[in-house]
């Protein structure tokens, strides 16, 4: 069996760092480099083959996703998986319309990031319980449905 290739993107060295060494425990993943910017990772797409793109969202900001939308238009057989502090919705609206193949926080268990990258890898999507209760699928689009305020009663 072949091992799942993946890059890292992140300016934040530990948690690179922590990720790293979490997934390159892992027999059947092979963490194959990480870029600390969008040029050094465009750079590495370019004359490298990975399965799997994980990108730091929190320390690349909002532009990663018109990165990513811009790979996934260039190389459709390209996955991500967005990484991020914070179940923000504008942010999970942007993983969901460049095309991102998966979305965790960081508040996740660490064994959920191996998983999610199998599941990405073999053509999946992973999303968590707090994003996957919310979604809706309307053809190939994926949208979040919007929580009812608090005050609101049926």
């Amino acid at each position: 069996m072949d091992k799942v290739r993946i890059l890292l993107v992140g300016d934040h060295p530990i948690v690179t760092e922590v990720v790293n060494s979490n997934l390159s425990a892992e027999a059947d993943i092979e963490v194959i480099g990480s870029a600390s910017s969008l040029s050094e990772a465009a750079e590495f797409l370019r004359h490298f083959k990975q399965d799997v793109v994980l990108f730091d969202i929190d320390t690349l900001g909002p532009l990663c996703f018109d990165e990513i939308g811009q790979i996934v238009t260039d190389r459709p057989e390209m996955k991500f998986i967005i990484l991020s502090a914070f179940f923000n919705d504008r942010y999970i609206e942007k993983a969901f319309q460049a095309k991102a193949n998966g979305y965790l926080t960081k508040s996740e268990l660490i064994d959920h990031l191996a998983e999610a990258v199998r599941m990405v890898a073999a053509g999946g999507v992973y999303f968590p319980h707090e994003i996957r209760n919310r979604i809706i699928v309307n053809g190939e689009e994926l949208t979040l449905a919007k929580k009812l305020p608090r005050t609101h009663r049926a």
